[in-house]
């Protein structure tokens, strides 16, 4: 059983830089609209609104991608006090623990794991949070 906390709280790390990134261009944004509404034509506020999209859209992304890395990291935590010891908890008892719907619960581990939360982790088609390394002993068991 491997639980990579390093992971967890380098993905909170680079959640609160892209979130701020996010911020950041969306204000860049945000002021150049307020220069050019100054003007009051309406090609020049045209114009600023295609020259903001490359402020715009990534400003929108970056503060996204960081809030899903902050809620995902809260959750580890959140979940990881439900496990306790016992990372063979299938996900199912984890949903009811978490009041959380099973298909989320599911998502949400397999997001962790892709982030290398839980190294050698895979989701059983029992719906458990199983390690390659434990796998046989686990099928050995049941």
């Amino acid at each position: 059983m491997q639980v990579n906390k390093d992971a967890a709280a380098n993905a909170l790390s680079w959640g609160s830089t892209f979130t701020t990134i996010g911020v950041v261009l969306l204000s860049l944004a945000g002021l150049i609209m307020l220069l050019i509404s100054i003007s009051g034509d309406v090609l020049v506020i045209f114009s600023g609104i295609l020259l903001n999209a490359p402020f715009i859209v990534p400003g929108i992304f970056l503060a996204r991608a960081g809030k899903k890395r902050k809620r995902i990291t809260t959750l580890f935590d959140k979940y990881l006090g439900i496990f306790h010891d016992d990372l063979s908890l299938s996900l199912l008892n984890l949903a009811a623990l978490s009041k959380t719907p099973l298909i989320k619960v599911r998502a949400n581990i397999q997001y962790m794991i892709k982030l290398k939360f839980f190294p050698n982790a895979y989701i059983s088609k029992e719906n458990r949070l199983m390690f390659r390394e434990d796998a046989e002993s686990y099928q050995a068991a049941h």
